[in-house]
C-alpha cells in the first residue's frame, strides 16, 4: 500500500511540474543567468536567450534581437529539441540531464554537476517569434 502511495505522489508531482513548465500547453522562459552565456561581471539587464516548453516534449532555444525572439541556429552545434522530466528533481534538455534546484509557476533554476545555476523567468512580455 505504501508503494502505491508513493508512486501516486510521485506522479502527482511529476504531472504537477509539467504543469509548471507548459502551463497546460506551452510556455516561454527567459533566461536571466547561465555561466555558459553571461560574464558574471558584464550580466545584463535584459533577457539575452529565451527556452520554449511545451507539454508534447518540444523544447526550443531562442535569442533575443531587438526584441524579436529567433530560433537559435548554429551551424556546429546541433541542439536536440526535446525536454522529459527524468524525475520530480532532474530534468533532460535536449541529450543532457539537469538537476532541478526550483521550479515555480515563474521560476525554474536548474545545474549540471560542475557549474553554477541557470536561471530563468516566466517571460512577462509578449515577444514577436519568428
Amino acid at each position: 500500500m505504501l508503494i502505491i502511495t508513493l508512486l501516486s505522489c510521485s506522479k502527482d508531482k511529476k504531472a504537477e511540474m509539467e504543469f509548471l513548465l507548459t502551463n497546460g500547453d506551452y510556455k516561454y522562459w527567459d533566461m536571466v543567468y547561465n555561466p555558459s552565456f553571461y560574464n558574471k561581471a558584464n550580466s545584463q539587464v535584459f533577457p539575452l536567450y529565451c527556452y520554449y516548453f511545451d507539454k508534447s516534449g518540444k523544447w526550443l532555444f531562442y535569442q533575443y534581437r531587438k526584441g524579436i525572439r529567433y530560433i537559435y541556429e548554429q551551424d556546429d552545434i546541433e541542439i536536440t529539441r526535446e525536454w522529459n522530466l527524468t524525475s520530480d528533481s532532474t530534468i533532460s534538455l535536449g541529450h543532457k540531464i539537469y538537476k532541478i534546484i526550483k521550479l515555480t509557476n515563474d521560476t525554474l533554476i536548474y545545474k549540471s554537476d560542475n557549474t553554477d545555476s541557470t536561471l530563468l523567468v516566466k517571460s512577462a512580455v509578449a515577444y514577436y517569434t519568428q
